[in-house]
């Protein structure tokens, strides 16, 4: 088997609203070593809010601006949308066809004319899903047919690699390394159109505050808090219902084993 050639990348997003144009960030990079760069749409280049006149205009001066300084960015990826809205994962299909239509087939287009690669987050669970598992569910279905599709549109583009990044919290879906498998598994079980993945590494360090806790944390801090009469939680429980029976616990300071059973369960 031959080992894949791997490059050290820089993200230009550290040059957002700082060092706008590619005349400006390109040869900064070049000036740290760098010779591959992964360019953030997020850094002017947005598919939404930049006109088509624009994104010709700015992708004939990046390419002109790479071969004067000799690299050369190799991938696109967005990060703000997930942060802004909830995306793909909006219940309203016409915000959903919008983004769709209007974000992301135009960004595989030019992916495609300039063989990169490109990623993104695009979608957030809505709260009145994470607290119900039916509607949970649901959300999920739509989206596995949602990235399949995109997927597809990717292969008919001569086989663009889109990524969706694996987050760090639990609406921010995939947030895990099993959920991430699952969550690449069922798109492509659909029509076995490929999606990939991008794992931050910045992103482990807030999801320790979201790890399921065992039975001996929930008692003990429910001995703590009935002691204080404490009704906060300092814990991660998931959904609203497991928080009021943790209040409830309190409230009738019952700190017993079965109660914390009942809670983590």
């Amino acid at each position: 088997m031959n080992n894949p050639k791997i490059y050290l990348a820089l993200d230009n997003c550290f040059a957002i609203k700082r060092w706008v144009e590619p005349e400006t960030w390109l040869p900064l990079i070049k000036e740290l070593g760098f010779t591959s760069i992964e360019a953030s749409f997020d850094n002017e280049i947005d598919m939404f809010y930049t006109s088509k006149e624009y994104q010709k205009e700015w992708f004939e001066r990046l390419e002109k601006t790479e071969k004067e300084y000799g690299i050369s960015v190799k991938s696109f990826y967005t990060g703000y949308q997930t942060y802004r809205t909830s995306g793909l994962a909006n219940p309203n299909p016409m915000l959903v066809d919008s983004l769709i239509n209007g974000w992301v087939k135009p960004a595989i287009d030019k992916m495609a004319e300039r063989k990169n690669d490109m990623g993104f987050s695009l979608h957030c669970i809505p709260e009145d899903a994470m607290q119900d598992p039916v509607k949970y569910k649901e959300v999920h279905e739509k989206l596995y047919q949602i990235y399949s599709d995109i997927g597809a549109y990717a292969k008919e583009k001569g086989g663009v690699k889109v990524c969706i990044e694996a987050m760090y919290t639990p609406q921010h879906t995939p947030w895990t390394i099993e959920g991430t498998k699952e969550f690449l598994k069922n798109i492509y079980a659909l029509d076995h159109n490929p999606m990939y993945t991008t794992v931050d590494i910045g992103h482990m360090t807030g999801q320790r505050k979201f790890r399921k806790p065992s039975k001996e944390d929930i008692l003990n801090a429910l001995k703590e808090a009935v002691k204080n009469e404490d009704m906060e939680c300092g814990l991660w429980l998931g959904a609203d219902e497991v928080y009021d029976l943790w209040r409830q616990a309190v409230a009738a300071k019952d700190d017993s084993e079965s109660k914390a059973e009942q809670i983590i369960t």
